[in-house]
């Protein structure tokens, strides 16, 4: 299904970023509509299961940029 690759080779280039204070997560927003979908509905899942990974850390929402999505958080 085209729906699925393109959605699935913009996952592929996730980067997550963990350092002493930060914790980063870099998610490139695949180009076609029903992609973003999928992905929009994925982000509470998403940030639920990276803050259930570093419970040390406080994440804030997802921010979006031009053709990325970054969620942030700072330690406690």
């Amino acid at each position: 299904n085209p729906i699925y690759q393109d959605f699935n080779r913009a996952i592929r280039k996730s980067v997550l970023d963990v350092t002493d204070n930060h914790v980063r997560v870099f998610i490139k927003v695949p180009h076609s509509q029903q992609a973003q979908k999928i992905l929009t509905e994925m982000e509470t899942a998403l940030k639920e299961e990276i803050s259930g990974r570093y419970p040390d850390y406080v994440f804030s929402n997802f921010t979006r940029g031009k053709a990325s999505l970054w969620l942030e958080s700072n330690k406690r």
